[in-house]
């Protein structure tokens, strides 16, 4: 499950930038929230998976380092996000959006810091 920016990034830029291209789309061209939040927690989980016999979740979280130039961090986030429901036009203007505010995250000249958290979940069958 995503666990959402390792903090303070350019995935957070990205999101924030996506987010608000969304907004401007009519309802019917929006993206839904995806899956049953309850399972963005531990707590949640165990209450889907209990009754069908699991024990509780335990959790673990790695980070995924997409930093890099500028275009390979843009090409990653936008591999990441299912753009598809917007116009061209504002996925040409996220992306330069994008791209100037994710150079001045790149120390002079270095790469751009881009990192997002996905958390892992496992239970087991009790019995």
């Amino acid at each position: 499950m995503g666990g959402g920016s390792a903090g303070g990034e350019a995935y957070e830029l990205f999101v924030s930038l996506l987010r608000r291209a969304w907004a401007d789309l009519p309802g019917e061209h929006r993206v839904p929230s995806l899956g049953d939040p309850r399972t963005r927690s531990a707590e949640g989980l165990a209450e889907i998976l209990g009754p069908a016999g699991f024990g509780p979740p335990t959790w673990s979280t790695a980070r995924i380092d997409f930093g890099g130039p500028v275009e390979l961090v843009w090409e990653a986030m936008a591999r990441v996000y299912d753009m598809g429901p917007l116009p061209a036009a504002a996925v040409a203007e996220l992306r330069e959006a994008f791209l100037a505010g994710a150079a001045e995250l790149a120390p002079a000249g270095g790469p751009v810091p881009c990192a997002m958290t996905m958390k892992f979940a496992t239970a087991r069958l009790r019995g």
